[in-house]
């Protein structure tokens, strides 16, 4: 999921991504990526899980606080980037 959070006001601009995929370290993880949108900046977190449903609930706790944050939703990653592209 892609969100992003606009404040023109303290100049804000950020965007937010958080996606379950698999990694070299583990079958499942939540991979989220963080910056300021027209920049380089990036920092990038993995979180390990044990399973798909704990990924996924750990992505949608994510997403629900970033929403409460004041971030807004402007769509999914590409399917190329997504855990399912593969089935």
């Amino acid at each position: 999921m892609i969100l992003i959070r606009i404040d023109l006001a303290i100049n804000m601009n950020r965007w937010y991504v958080v996606n379950v995929q698999a990694t070299l370290f583990c079958k499942y993880a939540v991979v989220c990526g963080w910056g300021r949108r027209g920049t380089d900046y990036a920092r990038w977190k993995i979180i390990p899980a044990e399973s798909l449903d704990q990924a996924e609930e750990i992505a949608r706790q994510i997403v629900t606080l970033k929403i409460k944050r004041g971030y807004e939703s402007i769509g999914l990653l590409p399917a190329i980037m997504s855990r399912r592209s593969g089935s």
